[in-house]
């Protein structure tokens, strides 16, 4: 028998995926989640390798001509676009860390019951989260707060993290359903 430990990521999602025949609404939930989660992955890459030209770049300008202005502050907002836009992908892939040392010892119906209720206060606190990135936006624009580099209006940035919880509610909702359906 296999591990499923060794099975790539688009082949554990896919497998998944596989089951959804039965219901036409949670299946489209499930794609849509997978979609989002995948292309904000995919921003989330594009943020990683922007970063690193951008360090690349200005070391080698900083040798020859002058650093490029703002260089940290761009940095800094590569690196929250990175973290944040994998969140959700991170949680689809199982790229996690999973304590279950008490767990293991509970029957199948309380390990779902656990593992549900441990969801939706996840999705509660991120979904919080997200609405509070949001105002926090709101309130930099209503402030016309600049960063302080290059007075660059940042508040769309703030705005946009949001959706990086929006696609871990996402995908915490998903797997609470594959979690029922007998499929994770």
């Amino acid at each position: 028998m296999e591990n499923k430990q060794s099975f790539s990521t688009k082949e554990r999602i896919w497998e998944s995926d596989q089951g959804l025949k039965k219901t036409s609404k949670t299946n489209i939930i499930i794609k849509m989640t997978d979609h989002i989660n995948q292309g904000m992955a995919v921003l989330a890459g594009i943020a990683l390798v922007a970063m690193a030209v951008l360090v690349v770049l200005n070391a080698i300008l900083r040798m020859y001509i002058a650093p490029i202005p703002g260089t940290p502050e761009m940095v800094g907002w590569f690196a929250g676009i990175t973290a944040i836009f994998s969140l959700g992908y991170a949680q689809l892939s199982k790229g996690h860390v999973f304590v279950d040392l008490l767990i293991i010892k509970f029957t199948d119906t309380w390990k779902k019951i656990t593992h549900t209720l441990m969801n939706l206060l996840s999705m509660a606190f991120f979904l919080i989260t997200g609405v509070i990135i949001i105002l926090y936006g709101v309130q930099l624009l209503n402030n016309n707060t600049l960063s302080e580099t290059l007075q660059f209006p940042f508040y769309p940035l703030v705005m946009l993290c949001s959706l990086g919880f929006v696609g871990l509610f996402l995908a915490i909702l998903k797997e609470t359903i594959l979690i029922w359906r007998g499929m994770d």
